[in-house]
């Protein structure tokens, strides 16, 4: 008799479609889910999500007795594997209706097609769809000590780790993965497995933070998650404040896959294109320019141009078109550094070397997408050099054994200004000397033109 009257109370409360004794148990029952409805917040990689249950019994106990005699609730945890929510009970004496109601992000199912397990057997349930999420309530009869709810969805979690040394310039490895893919309302952890502090701050370098998340000072072995919602659909760029350099990309879709861009407009070949209109004129407006403010703007205004078309060829998988315009973008960051550094300005010039050495190493993970692993070197080694003009200025040039490590051709290299290239004799491998050395070594037959 408990589970039959506990389901048509359970009916009643909810407004579900039963209609036999609903003047009998109306009354009665709201007092009784008053008493005994309760809360658990579930955690997952730091995010709380909220899930409500509560218990209905026999009419034969009183509030009294229902207080002192409910089951008592453990535990709740999200198996991400199985896509279900557990739940541990103790104290089940007799039986019981258990209502659960989990946040729809926490737990859903598609047509609302979920399988409940009351101690591992196949239960029946009912459902009551409301505003703020279904209830699905069963009976536990006693002894009861496990119960599972499995849907269709969990929150999904999405892990990026920051390597060891990505503090280092030379390492070509700073978040990864440095480019992720997600849909609205999924979860993304960051781990810091470096030994140094990191943060995880959306914007870049070159517009500083731009307020939808930020972690702070991340210790080593430090986590932080961000849930992306509705309004951060489109490209979510993120960096650290320590390490300008280490940064990366969220792509976040809508729940139908669709690409948005960050203001707004549908990504598309077109838009695409447009941008790359945008930018020629601007880049070849900036070369005509004779106030040095407007030169440096335009040569900016035109990066940017060339950045969006980049990213919006990268959502479409167009990653040729992709890595030539992350290129070009790199070159207008260059032009303006160039600019300021010639003029004296050097503390501005460095955030423009920074941001060339970003679009490059960004051109260089298109290459790298594409397989074309001899442009991903060549690129990646770019973004290296641009990213220590920061540092020694626009007449620095990588070593010619870090050139020759990004797969350039011995006669590729580049010596820098004042130095000769030649060859050594035994291996044939580059090295750069003065004029004055180079003939002398040559002469011994150490180093060949």
């Amino acid at each position: 008799m408990h589970n039959v009257f506990s389901l048509v109370m359970f009916s009643v409360i909810f407004g579900s479609v039963f209609a036999t004794c609903v003047t009998m148990v109306n009354a009665q029952t709201a007092d009784i889910l008053e008493v005994v409805g309760d809360k658990y917040y579930v955690n997952v990689d730091g995010n709380d999500y909220r899930v409500l249950y509560g218990y209905g019994a026999s009419f034969e106990l009183s509030e009294e007795d229902l207080r002192k005699e409910l089951p008592d609730l453990l535990s709740m945890n999200l198996n991400v594997e199985r896509k279900s929510l557990e739940i541990q009970l103790e104290n089940v004496d007799e039986s019981f209706l258990f209502w659960v109601m989990p946040d729809s992000e926490l737990l859903s199912a598609e047509n609302y097609n979920y399988q409940v397990f009351v101690n591992s057997k196949n239960t029946l349930y009912d459902l009551v769809i409301q505003d703020k999420g279904v209830r699905i309530g069963f009976v536990i009869p006693s002894g009861t000590q496990d119960v599972e709810i499995i849907g269709t969805k969990v929150t999904d979690q999405f892990e990026v780790v920051i390597p060891p040394n990505a503090s280092n310039l030379k390492n070509p490895f700073h978040f990864i993965p440095s480019d992720l893919k997600i849909m609205v309302l999924d979860t993304v952890k960051w781990e810091n497995a470096d030994s140094v502090i990191h943060t995880v701050t959306s914007g870049s370098f070159g517009s500083g933070p731009d307020g939808i998340f930020n972690s702070g000072s991340l210790e080593p072995g430090g986590v932080f998650s961000y849930q992306f919602l509705w309004e951060d659909s489109g490209i979510v760029t993120y960096f650290c404040t320590i390490h300008p350099w280490v940064n990366g990309i969220v792509e976040v879709q809508d729940p139908e896959g669709t690409p948005v861009t960050r203001i707004g407009e549908s990504v598309s070949i077109e838009s695409a294109e447009m941008h790359v209109i945008e930018g020629d004129k601007i880049a070849e407006l900036a070369l005509k320019l004779n106030e040095f403010d407007d030169v440096i703007n335009s040569h900016r205004q035109a990066a940017h141009h060339y950045n969006s078309a980049a990213m919006e060829y990268s959502l479409l998988g167009e990653n040729q078109n992709a890595a030539k315009y992350y290129q070009e973008s790199g070159k207008q960051y260059h032009y303006a550094a160039l600019q300021l550094e010639n003029s004296g300005k050097i503390q501005e010039s460095i955030k423009y070397h920074f941001l060339a050495g970003t679009e490059y190493h960004n051109a260089a993970l298109e290459f790298n997408a594409m397989r074309d692993y001899e442009n991903y070197g060549k690129q990646f080694a770019e973004s290296l050099m641009h990213k220590r003009m920061a540092q020694y200025g626009s007449d620095y040039v990588l070593p010619p054994k870090q050139q020759m490590r990004w797969l350039f051709e011995p006669h590729d290299v580049q010596c820098s200004v004042g130095l000769e290239l030649v060859f050594k004799s035994t291996n044939g491998e580059p090295v750069c000397f003065t004029p004055e050395s180079a003939s002398k070594l040559v002469q011994r037959g150490w180093a060949k033109r």
